[in-house]
């Protein structure tokens, strides 16, 4: 069953990334933003006969892929449907990134919260969550330092980020010479960060947490 079920979602992300890669709004961002699903993709057939995975996180990951695919081709500040979530609910502006942000922080945590009991001795409780919470909080900030390092050098922050998160349009350099770059940079990824901590503590069962970690200590 799993192997058909990754069979599956392989051959339909396929087709999606196809689809996705035929006139995207910006090239460098579509490219960033489908890498990791191709990635994923890769690790999971090579290692699906020695580690296959559940049903449920097959079927998690292959929203997650979704997500970034259609962020990629539209870029997340233009997404069709974070525009009718904006005009239906009366948003200041297009929350898809909230929709990438969730799935970043939220999926992450299933899958290695599965590894983690299927692969080592740990058990549900403090620990767990303190190791969750710390793999998802690493990818996070992995992901925020390709984002922002790559400002100087790529249109990727211009198209996707800075309209995301500031509501209105920014030309990068622009913005670069009126704004000191730490400053603007910092709060933002941890901000970002946050949210996905607070997403990671959805994903963990009630068992976990903090005053859970400190008596398993």
């Amino acid at each position: 069953m799993t192997n058909r079920s990754l069979a599956l979602y392989s051959a339909a992300l396929i087709v999606l990334l196809a689809l996705s890669g035929y006139k995207p709004h910006d090239l460098p961002t579509w490219a960033m933003e489908v890498a990791p699903v191709v990635i994923v993709l890769i690790i999971l057939w090579l290692s699906h006969h020695r580690f296959p995975l559940t049903p449920l996180l097959y079927a998690l990951i292959f929203v997650h892929a979704c997500v970034l695919i259609l962020g990629g081709h539209y870029t997340y500040a233009r997404v069709p449907l974070g525009d009718w979530m904006r005009d239906a609910f009366s948003l200041a502006r297009n929350p898809y990134d909230g929709i990438g942000h969730f799935a970043q922080g939220f999926i992450p945590a299933i899958a290695a919260r599965e590894l983690l009991l299927r692969h080592t001795a740990l058990q549900r409780g403090g620990w767990l969550f303190v190791i969750v919470t710390a793999v998802c909080l690493a990818i996070s900030a992995l992901y925020e330092l390709i984002g922002t390092t790559s400002v100087p050098n790529s249109r990727w922050e211009a198209v996707y980020t800075y309209p995301a998160y500031r509501s209105k349009q920014y030309d990068t350099s622009n913005f670069m010479d009126q704004t000191n770059y730490q400053q603007f940079v910092i709060p933002r990824g941890v901000s970002k960060v946050r949210l996905h901590c607070g997403v990671v503590l959805a994903a963990l069962e009630p068992r976990g947490t903090a005053e859970g970690a400190v008596q398993g200590v």
